[in-house]
């Protein structure tokens, strides 16, 4: 969702039929709207300091490794398949 200064809003939607006629189609539905941007924005910081390290910004040990890995392993990989 964007508000009105057009600015992204992470939301959680939930509804339900309260009420219903004899032929079963709804009359009444309840519906709450609950604003998750600061819960998505806390989530997303989280996931980005598990691969960076807080004070440098570079990657951290675990996640370097793994890059070097990638990077050494892959061509060796690809070069047998040709």
């Amino acid at each position: 969702m964007r508000n009105p200064n057009d600015n992204d809003l992470w939301v959680h939607d939930r509804g339900k039929v309260c009420d219903r006629d004899e032929l079963g189609c709804p009359m009444r539905v309840v519906d709450m709207v609950q604003n998750m941007t600061d819960r998505k924005k806390t989530e997303l910081s989280l996931s980005y300091f598990t691969h960076c390290d807080a004070l440098s910004l570079l990657l951290n040990p675990r996640q370097g490794d793994l890059k070097c890995e990638r990077r050494l392993i892959w061509p060796s990989l690809n070069k047998c398949v040709d």
